[in-house]
């Protein structure tokens, strides 16, 4: 069963509004969004290679993936084929509103530990995210003030 995070910052509610008032205020909105989803993405990514949750800790490691790095064809825990790596795909649901999620149907047993296997969280949203949407927002709207 795959699982979705959709990514709703709250910080940029007061943005957005700002930004209906704004003749082009669609397509900007569409572009925040879509900078804070790949910037969160790309996060997630980092973490997954890195072997670790959305928070930094240290996933344990799975012996097949141990084998595999010590024999020298690469991978680690969780990266046989890369399948589940690369699924993990961001979309805009919305103009403010986007979506990272993975289609592989084994994801969630190994990001909640279900059927016995290991629990490995790779998904999630940190303050980290909430930040970078923030100072996003805090920059266009400075440039907003700065025009009117």
């Amino acid at each position: 069963m795959a699982r979705d995070i959709e990514i709703t910052f709250v910080g940029l509610t007061d943005l957005f509004k700002k930004l209906d008032l704004m003749t082009e205020s669609r397509q900007t909105k569409q572009t925040i969004t879509d900078a804070v989803g790949a910037s969160t993405l790309d996060r997630i990514r980092k973490s997954f290679l890195d072997e670790k949750d959305p928070e930094g800790k240290a996933w344990i490691p799975s012996t097949f993936g141990l084998r595999r790095k010590e024999s020298g064809r690469g991978g680690g825990t969780l990266f046989d084929t890369g399948t589940l790596f690369h699924s993990i795909q961001f979309a805009r649901k919305t103009e403010t509103v986007g979506e990272i999620s993975t289609d592989v149907p084994y994801a969630a047993k190994h990001h909640f530990g279900q059927d016995g296997e290991v629990e490995r969280p790779f998904m999630g949203v940190t303050r980290d995210d909430a930040n970078t949407a923030s100072l996003i927002a805090a920059a266009i709207l400075e440039r907003i003030a700065k025009k009117n």
